[in-house]
């Protein structure tokens, strides 16, 4: 494949570089890749007694996801067997598997979204006059699809349901979208990349590569069924080029693939592209120049990619240096609605990204800048009820910035509109790679812990409508572990487990990576659950506790010998967290949005969170500045100093503990799919707790004068 180039700065519409001109992920591994989750090599245990002398698959060729799920199967089966089924036209044998669709027209899944046509049934059935068999039943061709993998994840796991006569197993997902968001550029950089560069060579379209399959096996495998293709930072590193006619034509043969895996394409297009590319004088959106252009761009993908395939556009305007409808005196529910009339004419839909800081436009990120949470809700609340049927607002879990733990966005307060939840998969705030942090756990308590008002949640809220859905940022990159740290890829996984059913525990969720990955030794698997699940609040500990946000520095960090940027969001930064965004004084701290903010939501919530002792404690300093010696109700009346200073001790020993249940697996598991050998993933951990130690002395060296002098001389102590 062709040499990544390396960008190190962003060519603006304006000129003017932003402060997102970051680090980028770069690199490639040209070998074998971890094969993941996905592990056919590992032969399941001799006493696992499932025997499948055939294979029968009905009507494959006329369906290309029930033929890419056939030979999922056959691999599979063959791969971890201890003898590989036949492949047969009709069931004659006891324990044959029958693969079916019950819709023999719908070789995909429809358009609109219908999330029951996904689903699929595992179950016994009569097969051969006397013989009982094993169906796999979709209801269309992506369920199918789905249910192949289902079954060899059980298999892999070496689930004793499958050996019982009464298996029955129905599974559909409860979310319309689906959605795997790759920042990944035209010139192979990955923004926020920390796993190598991109996989994909757009350059070499339409030539497709081996890895492609892999990386659309890996996504359906968890229930993904959309994906957009560009970074959302889509005018730079030459992203404007995907909108070209010869660029868009090429795409087609991967837009068709990832379709044979039941995926549907999306791009993010530049939105300044009818200036940059259409040679207009304006981007007003109700200018008829302009719209004339996006519908023929509309158009230009729906000829030129396979039927079904094209699924509209994902928008980031007017933030970051992105141009946007603002500057031409429009909003961007008129932007959005304007979208949505030509994607109409495709059957497209338009994803307007709620994103933006107050500072966009003028002033700057500092002490004096206004409440972003509060800007966010105020900029799109007036979309409620005031959209097209196609428009949907794309809306981070929080308002902040894919910290640490926020409140859940209360822009999903909002009733009439498809709403899309954004998660991070990619540890950009999280320890990028280097740290243990296992999302799901965050990502359950964002769906299903966060009362929006009324016992309702945002996972309810994310399924009600036929656009509404959860997007993830992508965390996979060329390394030949996929995701940089092995422990990153259960984020993954994790990632399209509750895309699928919102309401799926982490802990049931993470127990399923583990055995696929690791194998299915229970002496092994319960620490390796425990740790994973304990990974997020102790980074949490050591990095921002108590709901205050952001922490990570905004200053980019140069690799002192190659001069290339090497890190930004990562290394903790309090001095200018403390005053931004932690509101950290020399009695207090924490960012009062007791008036403000904390009254967006519904009346009883706003209640709770603007009354300091009813406000939830791991978000109080989301939503209160109090003082120091604050007690906290929920850590034994320990007071906010003690706990915050504690928080890092503990964090760091947390770290060492990780280690340690490492150590205590090795002989038990099986660490070849991940790409590294058990020995290099310890080495990744024992890096781990050095950063972690990092961490804390910077946390304690900012904390530790505002803790009262038996504190500082305690802690004096302790050092000798």
């Amino acid at each position: 494949m062709a040499s990544l180039r390396i960008a190190l700065t962003f060519a603006m519409l304006s000129g003017a570089a932003c402060f997102w001109d970051i680090p980028l992920g770069t690199g490639e591994y040209e070998g074998t890749s971890a094969k993941m989750w996905l592990n056919y090599e590992r032969k399941v245990s001799s006493g696992f007694g499932l025997h499948v002398p055939q294979l029968v698959c009905h009507n494959a060729t006329a369906s290309e996801p029930l033929g890419r799920a056939c030979q999922e199967l056959s691999d599979g089966l063959g791969g971890m067997l201890q003898w590989a089924p036949q492949l047969a036209s009709t069931a004659s044998m006891e324990d044959t598997i029958i693969l079916m669709k019950e819709d023999q027209i719908a070789a995909n899944a429809p358009w609109p979204p219908q999330p029951k046509s996904e689903g699929y049934t595992i179950r016994r059935t009569q097969c051969a006059t006397d013989k009982s068999c094993i169906a796999v039943i979709g209801k269309t061709g992506p369920g199918a699809l789905y249910g192949a993998f289902a079954l060899l994840n059980m298999i892999r796991r070496e689930k004793p349901e499958l050996l019982s006569k009464d298996l029955s197993i129905h599974s559909e997902p409860k979310t319309p979208l689906r959605m795997w968001d790759l920042w990944d550029n035209r010139d192979r950089t990955v923004e926020r990349g920390y796993s190598g560069g991109s996989v994909f060579n757009m350059h070499a379209l339409p030539s497709l590569f081996t890895r492609y399959a892999e990386y659309a096996r890996l996504l359906a495998s968890t229930g993904i069924n959309a994906i957009v293709w560009n970074n959302v930072n889509a005018c730079v590193h030459g992203n404007a080029a995907y909108l070209k006619p010869e660029n868009i034509e090429k795409m087609a043969p991967l837009a068709q693939l990832f379709m044979d895996y039941g995926i549907r394409s999306f791009m993010t297009p530049c939105y300044s592209a009818p200036v940059k590319l259409g040679e207009l004088k304006t981007l007003d959106p109700l200018n008829p120049k302009v719209a004339a252009y996006w519908d023929g761009l509309v158009q230009n993908y729906k000829k030129s990619w396979p039927a079904g395939s094209f699924g509209g556009f994902l928008i980031k305007a007017d933030t970051e240096g992105a141009m946007g409808p603002n500057s031409y005196g429009r909003t961007a529910l008129q932007a959005a609605n304007a979208m949505g009339e030509s994607l109409s004419k495709a059957g497209g839909i338009v994803l307007w990204r709620a994103f933006g800081h107050p500072w966009d436009k003028k002033g700057s990120q500092n002490a004096d800048a206004s409440d972003q949470a509060l800007y966010q809700y105020n900029q799109f609340k007036s979309w409620d009820g005031n959209t097209r049927d196609n428009v949907v607002l794309q809306v981070k879990n929080g308002p902040f910035d894919f910290q640490a733990r926020e409140p859940v966005h209360s822009l999903f307060t909002l009733k009439n509109l498809n709403l899309m939840v954004e998660m991070q998969a990619t540890q950009e705030y999280l320890g990028q790679a280097k740290h243990v942090a296992h999302l799901p756990v965050q990502w359950e308590y964002y769906l299903n812990k966060f009362d929006l008002g009324g016992n309702k949640t945002l996972g309810d809220v994310i399924t009600s409508k036929p656009f509404s859905g959860m997007a993830a940022v992508s965390n996979l990159g060329a390394d030949k572990t996929w995701t940089g740290h092995p422990l990153s890829a259960g984020n993954t996984y994790g990632f399209g487990r509750l895309a699928w059913d919102p309401t799926l525990s982490s802990e049931t969720v993470t127990e399923e990576w583990v055995e696929a990955t690791f194998g299915v030794d229970k002496t092994a698997t319960k620490p390796l659950v425990d740790m994973l699940m304990s990974s997020w609040n102790n980074y949490e500990r050591y990095s921002a506790p108590l709901g205050w946000g952001w922490s990570t520095s905004e200053k980019i960090e140069f690799d002192q010998q190659s001069k290339r940027p090497v890190a930004q969001h990562y290394h903790l930064n309090l001095e200018w967290a403390g005053k931004v965004w932690m509101k950290a004084g020399h009695k207090s701290i924490g960012y009062d949005r007791s008036k403000g903010y904390a009254h967006t939501y519904s009346p009883e919530v706003a209640e709770k969170l603007s009354n300091v002792d009813t406000c939830p404690e791991e978000l109080l300093l989301s939503f209160h500045n109090v003082p120091y010696d604050h007690k906290l109700k929920s850590k034994g009346g320990m007071t906010v100093i003690d706990y915050i200073l504690q928080s890092y001790k503990s964090g760091v020993k947390s770290n060492q503990d990780y280690v340690n249940t490492w150590n205590s697996v090795q002989g038990k598991i099986d660490c070849k799919a991940t790409g590294l050998t058990c020995d290099e993933i310890k080495g990744k951990l024992e890096k781990g707790v050095k950063e972690a130690e990092r961490f804390a002395a910077d946390g304690r060296k900012f904390f530790q004068p505002k803790a009262p002098v038996y504190q500082i001389e305690l802690t004096k102590k302790t050092k000798k």
